[in-house]
């Protein structure tokens, strides 16, 4: 009954850390039977180890505050975070536990996520990052709607039409 609309993102994407501020500011103004999630890229040895930080930071409930931290620290401050090290470094600075860490990071559960997230992204052929998914059968990305804007403007014409069917 709910229609999903998921952003695939890389925290390593300049476009990415751009879009963010945008697609969440739409994401609040959608009607209850939109269900927005956010699928962080696992393309890439890099991009897998910020995807466990994104899960791990979502385990600690810490998603709120740590998901800006993660993109600001790759785009802005060009810090990598291409490892367990730099990332539990990052977490730490921000006030998350080092062994609360380590065992969100290391969990089966943020494992498991971090393989669906790579299942999904397969299913969904996405190649680009920004990307929506609009219920699992329209894939948008800014190279093909040739703008953030425009990109919304698509998810919302998507949504219209999924609440006809």
């Amino acid at each position: 009954s709910r229609i999903e609309v998921v952003e695939i993102f890389w925290y390593g994407c300049p476009h990415c850390f751009d879009f963010d501020p945008l697609v969440h500011r739409w994401s609040s103004t959608q009607a209850d039977d939109v269900l927005f999630l956010q699928l962080p890229s696992t393309g890439g040895a890099a991009a897998k180890v910020q995807a466990r930080a994104y899960y791990t930071a979502q385990a600690l409930s810490r998603l709120e505050d740590l998901h800006q931290v993660m993109f600001e620290a790759i785009i802005r401050d060009r810090k990598p975070l291409n490892d367990e090290a730099a990332v539990k470094a990052l977490f730490v600075a921000h006030g998350v536990d080092a062994a609360l860490f380590d065992k969100a990071f290391n969990s089966a559960g943020v494992g498991a996520k971090v393989e669906a997230a790579y299942q999904r992204a397969i299913a969904y052929q996405s190649r680009y990052v920004p990307a929506l998914v609009v219920n699992g059968k329209y894939r948008v990305d800014a190279g093909e709607a040739g703008s953030f804007t425009r990109m919304l403007e698509i998810a919302d014409h998507l949504i219209a039409r999924e609440r006809q069917k």
